[in-house]
């Protein structure tokens, strides 16, 4: 039987290898990809720091035959203007054990959070 790792690394596999063929992504699926790789660098390279895991993503991305998203630092929300409209911005500083990205389209800024008790939500946070 499969580990639960090996299962979650083969099922985020197919289903990023599957997202890398699109031509186009939205932001949530920009939202979803990252945060599954940012999941499988936790279970690969565990000791992966804030100056190792853009490295370690790009690991991951070649890994997975999978065009790297561009990902980027900040503590706002709005701070996904200030950089391209294809890219991930991850919270500097959140709460202790949870993972807080934005990205946004045109006009729509959305937000995924993954909690320490297990809780993920995607939600859009501002735009029409």
């Amino acid at each position: 039987m499969l580990s639960s790792c090996a299962a979650l690394a083969i099922a985020v596999a197919g289903i990023q290898a599957s997202g890398a063929q699109a031509a186009e992504t939205t932001a949530q699926s920009r939202l979803l990809y990252v945060w599954l790789d940012l999941r499988l660098v936790e279970i690969f390279y565990p000791s992966t720091t804030a100056a190792t895991l853009p490295e370690n993503l790009g690991k991951l991305a070649r890994q997975l035959n999978q065009p790297p998203i561009l990902i980027q630092f900040g503590e706002r929300p709005r701070d996904t203007f200030r950089f391209a409209a294809n890219a991930v911005v991850i919270k500097q500083h959140p709460p202790k054990d949870t993972w807080i990205l934005f990205s946004r389209d045109a006009v729509r800024i959305w937000r995924l959070v993954d909690d320490p008790a297990g809780h993920m939500t995607l939600l859009r946070i501002a735009g029409p």
